[in-house]
């Protein structure tokens, strides 16, 4: 487990989804002042303070801005990344989960402001241990079911695959 945030070295990350400068800019510039604010409440020394921005949806690992923030923490420049807002992160349980494993196994902490979400406190752990097991039954929920069916029965054509229908609409 990591230890206790306070008095350690963060870098922060800002995000905007827009293709309008700017919105790009007021959007990172308030979020960098929330985090430059919860750093002074805190004791957070900041050392740095990278963003992504434009329209595109991709896992967090593969943005640049979020990747220089994982290099610095790979790197022990800094023991924690810190966001504003967790849906500005990931909107992806998967990738969320695969953050979280990450920031566990190579001992830095994950912060998202507007959840109190921090991976380095009991509280957090325990909130990524419940994503990561409905992760899991998810996974498992969205398998076809193909032995619920009867043999001669094909499956409801509004029926996504892998997706079950109540009894009475099949």
């Amino acid at each position: 487990m990591v230890g206790p945030v306070s008095a350690r070295k963060v870098i922060g990350y800002g995000r905007v989804i827009s293709d309008k400068r700017a919105e790009i800019e007021s959007g990172l510039a308030l979020q960098k002042d929330l985090i430059e604010r919860s750093a002074l409440r805190e004791g957070w020394e900041i050392v740095g303070f990278v963003t992504d921005s434009g329209t595109d949806v991709m896992a967090a690992a593969r943005r640049p801005g979020f990747g220089d923030a994982l290099a610095t923490v790979d790197g022990g420049a800094a023991a924690a990344i810190v966001v504003t807002d967790l849906s500005l992160l990931t909107h992806s349980i998967r990738d969320f989960v695969r953050l979280v494993a990450r920031s566990r196994n190579d001992g830095w902490a994950l912060i998202a402001l507007d959840k109190g979400f921090d991976t380095a406190g009991s509280e957090g752990e325990l909130l990524a241990d419940v994503l990561a097991t409905f992760d899991r039954g998810k996974g498992r929920a969205q398998r076809p079911a193909a032995r619920d069916l009867p043999a001669d029965r094909e499956p409801h054509p509004a029926a996504a695959p892998g997706r079950r229908l109540a009894p009475g609409n099949r």
